[in-house]
């Protein structure tokens, strides 16, 4: 049992070794391989390339590195409490920032947000960011909080935080598990030979595929278990054999290869490749305190034909300006690389609809949507426009967007925030038909055509407010259940004269 390290400048050549040990460790069908991605994106596009490499994808569970933990303190016999999440944690802190002793305490601290609730939230989510930073990260200094003797070292802004902190432990009164609670509980309780047993039939090997970033506390957490487990860890750098190390790395490269010093570029060519990987350089230098075997995976030979190629091959080989590759007007416009500038971002998705349509169109070689992945910034802002412009087009291209907010994809979660989000300074009518956007709460209500009932609206009882704001009138419209146009009441005389 051990730890394994590869790492590689081509994640393709990652993914392919993956699958590789998957099948050589899969000794038993029964087992389920675990194989832990950051995010869906990835998950989803490991799937496909599992499947192609080995044929079939079969018995293989994806989690996050955070699952597998919480997984593992339920089978050890943890307590079955709620974990202590962001959003459990951001209110227990805006709670404590309005506790008497803390305000007299702090005047300081407590005079940004007195008498504005909205700068204390905004507040409170920002220190749950930074305690959350502190668990993974600095976990020893949230436990030194807790101590006496620390207490006459710390620094004011230290001071705040440890009294906050130490307010939501009161406000918590063992409702919640901490992280690093379950952390050490893990590594206490693997001692136990009945719980190495169980975490060998549960898990035959780990593998934490493309995870950019590994803590002290996860390293730590990691090590432990793999000395009852192979745990396999698959780090893409586009940076590693080009980056010039300081010289604390020297038994690291010594580790992987003792010749390969000799290949790492010396000095700072080009800005782009030494920017990339610092993470990844960060959690290298964590490795030096654990015992991990260390793989380095070359790539095939890179092809120089493309213009895009070409622009790569510069930077993978960190190449100074004298020496790249020349680029002529053939390459310019052989369209490996395109730029386009839209003015909106529905234009941007109506660019690429229409090059995805002029690819598949021109394609002899089976053009698959199969193979293409398309990235952007934020996928909740384009989304609409994707939905929109897909959908609705003459060629139907198929789909799926990755990565969504919840309440995005589940309508009965934005219909429940379309209505939690109105208040006294917002509920006006506007926002209030805007509820009727949501087809769950038109079916409620038996509402169907929203455009008649609308312009109903307007012809009836409407009285326009100061602020210009129409404000309908309920005692002369109101809606029968079930009918798709509304019964409009007639005002009397006397009543005409106040509208």
């Amino acid at each position: 049992m051990s730890l394994q390290l590869k790492i590689s400048d081509s994640i393709n050549s990652l993914a392919e070794r993956l699958a590789d040990d998957c099948l050589a460790n899969q000794k038993n069908v029964f087992n389920t391989l675990c194989i832990a991605t950051q995010t869906s994106g990835m998950k989803n596009w490991l799937k496909y390339n599992l499947a192609s490499h080995s044929g079939i994808l079969a018995n293989y569970k994806f989690i996050q590195p955070n699952d597998f933990i919480n997984e593992l303190y339920s089978l050890f016999g943890g307590e079955r409490k709620q974990f202590l999440k962001h959003e459990h944690l951001k209110w227990l802190i805006y709670s404590a920032l309005n506790d008497d002793n803390f305000t007299n305490e702090f005047p300081v601290v407590a005079k940004y947000y007195s008498l504005n609730k909205q700068k204390r939230i905004a507040l409170a989510s920002k220190i749950a960011d930074l305690f959350d930073q502190y668990f993974v990260y600095r976990s020893e200094l949230i436990k030194n909080w807790e101590s006496i003797d620390f207490q006459h070292e710390m620094d004011n802004d230290a001071k705040w935080q440890s009294a906050l902190w130490k307010l939501c432990i009161k406000k918590i009164n063992n409702d919640f598990i901490i992280k690093s609670t379950i952390e050490d509980f893990i590594i206490s309780a693997i001692k136990e030979e009945k719980n190495q047993k169980l975490l060998k039939e549960n898990y035959s090997s780990v593998y934490l595929f493309s995870i950019a970033v590994l803590s002290p506390v996860h390293l730590k957490f990691y090590s432990t278990i793999s000395a009852y487990i192979d745990v396999h860890l698959y780090i893409s750098d586009p940076a590693f054999k080009q980056k010039w190390f300081s010289d604390d790395t020297e038994n690291l490269l010594l580790k992987i290869n003792p010749q390969l010093k000799r290949e790492f570029a010396k000095g700072k060519k080009n800005e782009l490749l030494n920017s990339w990987g610092k993470l990844i350089e960060y959690t290298m230098h964590q490795l030096f305190n654990v015992e991990v075997s260390i793989e380095h995976l070359t790539e095939k030979n890179k092809e120089n034909s493309t213009l895009l190629q070409k622009i790569q091959n510069d930077i993978h080989f960190n190449l100074s300006e004298n020496q790249r590759n020349k680029i002529d007007k053939l390459d310019l416009n052989d369209g490996s690389l395109t730029i386009n500038a839209c003015y909106t971002p529905a234009r941007e998705v109506e660019v690429l609809y229409n090059y995805l349509v002029k690819n598949i169109e021109q394609s002899n070689s089976g053009f698959s949507v199969r193979s293409m992945l398309v990235m952007v910034t934020d996928i909740n802002t384009y989304a609409p426009f994707i939905k929109a412009i897909f959908d609705n087009a003459p060629y139907k291209i198929p789909y799926t967007i990755l990565d969504q907010r919840i309440e995005d994809v589940n309508p009965i979660i934005s219909s429940l925030k379309s209505i939690l989000s109105l208040t006294k300074e917002n509920f006006t009518s506007e926002n209030v038909f805007q509820l009727l956007t949501h087809e769950l709460i038109r079916k409620k209500f038996g509402i169907y055509d929203t455009e008649l009932i609308h312009a109903a609206i307007k012809k009836s009882g409407i009285r326009f407010g100061n602020d210009g704001d129409p404000q309908i009138d309920t005692q002369f419209v109101s809606f029968k259940n079930g009918l798709s146009s509304p019964i409009i009441k007639k005002p009397n005389e006397r009543d005409l004269s106040t509208h």
